[in-house]
């Protein structure tokens, strides 16, 4: 592994005095960046971080911009996952009813909505299918792996945990993950705090004693809010802000070796 330099990683959010009196210091210099020193997991963001979960949905909405919709991915997707994926999340509405929804208030008429079902749904499953993981994920969970520290697994989306589970398996990295959490399988929604509480439960540990690592903004909402400390990978744009940006993935293992060298020399 190359050593950290300075470049790699970049101080984001600046605590208040009563939150830094309360919290672990994250802060990157010239000499690095020194972690809590109480950490005692790590908690992944699976969907488009350890893996393109996105691709159904880039498929998508190129149908619905050839259909004469104006719009792009992003900004799509994030109206998806903000105001239609809870309801479905949390057992209040299945999954093609909202999404039926989401089209009718963009104003596509029912003839169309129905148009794009019959288009969408058999290609959904096999687009899932195809995941892989993105590069340098297994290389860093193998390394995290041999730091013995647990590793969780958490997805935003209606599937049960199991589901997520066969997933990883079928692309190889389950053997690295200690838990899993599926938004579905407990009824709520990011960036519901009880997501991350009982994603914290299952790797016996509290959130305050857990490292988020994701993109997405409403998981990095999520993760803040219930008092883990957040490192966001890939430099979305639309992260919000996480306490930690991190430009290279093989980094992340660096950080937690410095930790638990502090941890061990204090």
């Amino acid at each position: 592994m190359e050593p950290l330099q300075a470049t790699s990683v970049t101080r984001i959010r600046q605590d208040s005095p009563e939150q830094a009196s309360s919290k672990p210091c994250w802060f990157a210099t010239q000499e690095g960046v020194e972690l809590p020193l109480d950490v005692d997991g790590v908690l992944l963001d699976i969907d488009d971080f350890v893996y393109d979960s996105s691709t159904d949905w880039r498929w998508l909405v190129q149908l619905l911009c050839r259909m004469g919709l104006q719009t792009h991915f992003v900004p799509f997707y994030a109206i998806w996952q903000r105001d239609y994926l809870p309801c479905v999340n949390r057992g209040q509405e299945d999954y093609w009813g909202a999404f039926s929804r989401l089209l009718k208030d963009v104003g596509m008429s029912r003839a169309a909505v129905e148009e794009v079902r019959v288009a969408w749904q058999p290609r959904r499953l096999p687009f899932v299918n195809c995941s892989r993981p993105l590069p340098g994920v297994a290389a860093m969970l193998a390394r995290l792996s041999k730091l013995q520290l647990p590793v969780g697994a958490i997805s935003n989306t209606p599937g049960p945990a199991e589901v997520l589970r066969q997933r990883l398996r079928a692309i190889h990295l389950e053997r690295w993950v200690s838990s899993v959490t599926t938004a579905g399988s407990i009824r709520c929604s990011a960036p519901d705090r009880y997501l991350y509480e009982h994603a914290a439960q299952q790797l016996a540990s509290h959130p305050t004693r857990l490292v988020f690592v994701g993109h997405n903004w409403l998981e990095i909402t999520g993760a803040a809010d219930s008092g883990m400390r957040t490192i966001c990978c890939w430099n979305d744009p639309n992260s919000g802000q996480a306490d930690i940006y991190l430009q290279r993935l093989d980094v992340l293992p660096e950080l937690i070796v410095r930790g638990q060298v502090s941890r061990l020399a204090g």
